[in-house]
């Protein structure tokens, strides 16, 4: 009797953890996807970002000096201006969203590691891993966009950048 308690124990343990197998695989499908994220990121080459914040100081510098104090500048100015403003913002910020960027698909990488062990350990049931997995999955989206909308703002400005550099030099301000 004792035997067969014990082999319907194992039974029942290995048949849980085959019962996670779907579970196990979703998470470390997500593992190899913040993977290649971090790849990604880190390899995201924004060394343009301090050159051009230099050249946009440069550039509004000398718009001052084109400005009149004694009026208000015009809608063409303001807008001219305001298009190098959001240059500033990107090349500005850049060091600083992609280090998060990085920290966050490791730290997020790190949880589902530490979720496999969970689950290896038994701490969750069916309903309570579906849940979690739901949020995570989430997780990798957001991040996943954070770093598509990084790398399109960035480029974009990087590649806007150098025209309305030259402009600032012939722009009339008014």
């Amino acid at each position: 009797m004792k035997y067969i308690l014990i082999l319907f124990i194992a039974t029942l343990i290995g048949c849980d953890k085959s019962d996670f197998q779907s579970e196990i695989n979703t998470v470390n499908d997500l593992i190899s996807e913040y993977d290649s994220m971090f790849v990604v990121v880190k390899s995201f080459d924004i060394s343009s970002a301090k050159p051009n914040l230099k050249k946009y100081n440069e550039s509004l510098d000398y718009s001052k000096t084109q400005l009149s104090s004694d009026k208000k500048p015009s809608l063409k100015t303001m807008k001219f201006m305001n298009d190098m403003k959001l240059m500033k913002r990107q090349f500005k910020n850049a060091a600083t969203t992609k280090n998060n960027l990085l920290s966050n698909t490791a730290r997020n990488q790190e949880q589902l590691n530490n979720l496999l062990n969970d689950i290896d350990n038994g701490v969750f049931d069916k309903e309570e891993l579906n849940l979690i997995l739901t949020r995570e999955q989430q997780a990798v989206k957001e991040v996943s966009n954070s770093l598509i909308q990084f790398e399109e703002s960035f480029t974009n400005a990087e590649n806007s950048f150098d025209s309305l550099y030259q402009l600032s030099k012939t722009f009339q301000y008014d």
